[in-house]
């Protein structure tokens, strides 16, 4: 059992009650009382945890398959047999990457389940799976590069940029980020197909994490999900044709590569300062351009890290009056102010602990060209929203009131709304 851990050192927070965890150990001890333990000291999150048992199972055991189950999956009393069926079938077909019985779709009826009972259909999500050593070796090849990306923040923070770049350097546009796609499009890359029995042998049940809303969760499907019953027959699977190991890897290709992140996500990321910056819309006021800050959130939220464009001669200084989550005035104990590369900017900050108020005044030195961006950086913090998936649930620090900038040609004064504005004209420039 690979036990997470609540405390997260990124964030400095307990993002769960311990109880709960030991509760989770406990009941592991009981039923496997020979069961091994790794428990984590600090928060690893999905992607790193998952990576620490496929790099037990294969690295440390050099075992030649494995099985993988998340937490929030309810197998049938027979799945690890129907799943030791398919694991043999992968293990003698070099075609066949992962395999899993939890229903190619989670929908179908007990009755279209038994018309077809014997038949393989093509995996959906990674979760209660088999996996070879032969293909992992192969595929931990081109993953390591992801999981080296991530490995130092949060999962549910990491950084879009240099994955960004990885999909770039295999040929592809900006796909998401999660670490199953990754995977998943290195399995379809090295001609492997990932594949499932079509009839549901186990029930998801994670309606509320990382990536899922009781609302998305039941829209889907899964609140309604039929568990198939062998009975006492005797578990009889096809055999991966030619015919189905082309059509799988056909729809796999197109279902993986088709899925581009929206333009507020390549925004938050800092890929539009890679396009012309006088193509990109801007507020201006006496003789200042500010483009829409890099890690923003609709409303002018800011991440932890949040890097401001500018264009002007001779800025001096510049204020940021903002709005703070009651309770995180401590995420401005580290606050530090740059230019991107490192330079400091000196910098003054006042708390109104009463008003939940921050005021960040910069003397900036002589900038590196008319163009230029400045780096604010906090102490991570949990969002105050906390409900959603994906973005809702980055960190999430400061809101924007105002921004005040000295420059030779005057005075500006930026509100919230003149830089909110600006993000449906940026995310239209960059399509």
């Amino acid at each position: 059992m690979f036990q997470d851990a609540a405390y997260s050192s990124y964030y400095d927070v307990v993002k769960t009650d311990p109880k709960l965890i030991d509760e989770c150990v406990e009941i592991f001890h009981r039923i496997f009382p020979q069961g091994k333990m790794r428990r984590s000291s600090s928060n690893l999150g999905i992607a790193l945890n998952i990576d620490a048992a496929e790099q037990c199972a294969f690295v440390e055991h050099d075992n030649e398959a494995a099985i993988f189950f998340e937490d929030d999956l309810v197998p049938s009393p027979r799945y690890i047999e129907i799943l030791d069926r398919l694991i043999e079938q992968a293990l003698g077909d070099e075609r066949i990457g992962m395999v899993s019985a939890y229903g190619s779709n989670v929908v179908v009826t007990v009755e279209a389940q038994e018309r077809s009972k014997t038949a393989l259909g093509r995996m959906h999500h990674n979760w209660g799976f088999g996996l070879t050593r032969r293909h992992w070796r192969e595929r931990n090849e081109l993953v390591r590069p992801y999981i080296d990306a991530i490995s130092l923040v949060d999962y549910s923070d990491r950084p879009y940029l240099p994955i960004y770049k990885l999909w770039l350097s295999r040929g592809y546009g900006p796909l998401p980020s999660n670490q199953d796609l990754f995977k998943n499009v290195a399995t379809n890359e090295l001609g492997r197909v990932r594949i499932s029995t079509a009839t549901v042998n186990a029930k998801y049940i994670g309606e509320e994490g990382e990536h899922y809303t009781p609302d998305l969760y039941n829209s889907i499907g899964f609140d309604k999900t039929e568990i198939f019953d062998y009975k006492n027959d005797t578990v009889e699977l096809d055999h991966l044709s030619a015919e189905k190991y082309e059509k799988f890897l056909e729809i796999d290709r197109n279902a993986l590569t088709s899925r581009k992140m929206p333009p507020l996500t390549l925004i938050q990321s800092g890929l539009h300062l890679d396009l012309d910056w006088a193509k990109l819309p801007c507020a201006e006021k006496s003789g200042v351009k500010v483009f829409f800050p890099v890690g923003a959130m609709p409303g002018m939220w800011m991440k932890s890290k949040v890097s401001i464009p500018f264009e002007g001669k001779g800025i001096t200084r510049i204020e940021i009056v903002a709005d703070i989550p009651k309770g995180e005035i401590s995420s401005f104990n580290q606050v530090s102010t740059s230019f991107p590369g490192g330079m400091t900017i000196p910098h003054d900050l006042t708390i109104n602990e009463a008003q939940t108020m921050i005021t960040i005044t910069m003397t900036v030195p002589e900038p590196p060209s008319e163009r230029f961006a400045v780096d604010i950086t906090t102490l991570p913090t949990l969002s105050p929203f906390m409900k959603g998936t994906g973005a809702d649930r980055r960190q999430l620090v400061w809101k924007l009131r105002t921004m005040t900038v000295e420059a030779g040609s005057g005075t500006a004064t930026f509100a919230n709304k003149d830089l909110a504005d600006l993000l449906s004209e940026t995310e239209a420039a960059i399509g």
